[in-house]
């Protein structure tokens, strides 16, 4: 609720913290670094900065974590312009530096993420705009496949890269399936649950209650066709007696309450009402991604406040804020 009183010096206060973090981190800053190592022992049980062969893990246990930064903040920095509470040149500085930080991650979520988002900055453009950016991409691939590729892969950003990995792992030959459960051990694992979670509907129309699907998931996955097997993450991590969750909350919920999950659905997708459409999208597409397929979870705000920008009423709260 009341998303619309969010202030512009938070979500830049967020933005430098995370970039700033980073900086710490990539260059290892005598004195700032050991402040830093210190708290993140307090407050973790389990971190690792990445050194070659895993990104930085900004503020977080683990690299892809930073999806989530990136996520509120670049949104909120979409809804704040919408409001006209910040400039365009302030939008694009601080657009850039999330993307510089989230480019340190080396993670593919992140850069999957930034990828929707960059795509969904491009279909917002005019033509002549469309045009010219279209000129920087094709002359930025040149000079990648010239040079660039070298001197990324000589500074690390592609060296183990799991996004990079993905992209080289993936044969179109192939059934969507196969690409999707079986090119990356990692997110394939993340797909496999949340199906597994999504097609126990049909065996159990009225879920199987609190807690029971990640006890019995290896015999719904056997039931409707999946080979989890297949994976690397079970064969080397986890077995059929293991005790696993769906990666992502509405699987989680087709799971206890099968069809009575519709009603988290229909919250999800009603009374979106904030004035810019294309924003409005943009945020739906991007949590229905993550609440459906890829990974969320019940404890995760930054959904909620991602559907309380999609929701919000902003010019009627406002009135009501000022009497």
């Amino acid at each position: 609720k009341h998303v619309e009183f969010l202030h512009w010096k938070s979500v830049r206060f967020g933005v430098w913290i995370t970039f700033i973090t980073a900086l710490i981190e990539l260059f290892r800053v005598p004195g700032m670094f050991q402040i830093l190592d210190t708290v993140y022992s307090l407050y973790f049980r389990r971190y690792y900065y990445g050194a070659g062969n895993r990104g930085l893990c900004i503020l977080t246990t683990e690299p892809s974590y930073f999806v989530y930064f990136a996520m509120l903040l670049l949104y909120a920095i979409e809804y704040l312009y919408g409001l006209k509470k910040i400039e365009y040149k302030k939008k694009k500085i601080y657009t850039a530096m999330i993307y510089a930080t989230g480019m340190l991650t080396k993670s593919a979520i992140v850069y999957l993420f930034l990828l929707i988002y960059g795509i969904q900055l491009y279909l917002g453009y005019n033509k002549e705009t469309k045009k010219k950016i279209n000129k920087v991409v094709l002359l930025a691939v040149i000079l990648i496949m010239i040079c660039g590729f070298v001197w990324l892969a000589q500074i690390g950003v592609l060296e183990n890269n799991r996004f990079v990995g993905i992209i080289h792992s993936i044969d179109l030959r192939k059934s969507i399936t196969d690409i999707l459960f079986y090119s990356d051990e990692s997110m394939g694992y993340r797909f496999i649950m949340n199906s597994i979670y999504l097609m126990s509907v049909f065996l159990y129309p009225f879920g199987m209650g609190i807690g029971v699907l990640r006890h019995n998931w290896a015999e719904v996955a056997n039931r409707v066709n999946i080979d989890y097997a297949r994976n690397m993450i079970f064969s080397y991590t986890f077995d059929e007696k293991s005790v696993l969750d769906a990666q992502a909350y509405i699987p989680n919920a087709v799971g206890t309450v099968g069809f009575f999950s519709l009603l988290l659905v229909l919250f999800l997708y009603s009374e979106n009402r904030y004035k810019d459409a294309r924003i409005r999208r943009n945020i739906l597409f991007t949590v229905s991604l993550f609440m459906w397929a890829i990974q969320s979870n019940y404890f995760n705000p930054v959904f909620w406040f991602l559907i309380g920008f999609a929701t919000s009423n902003n010019m009627v709260r406002l009135k009501a804020g000022r009497k």
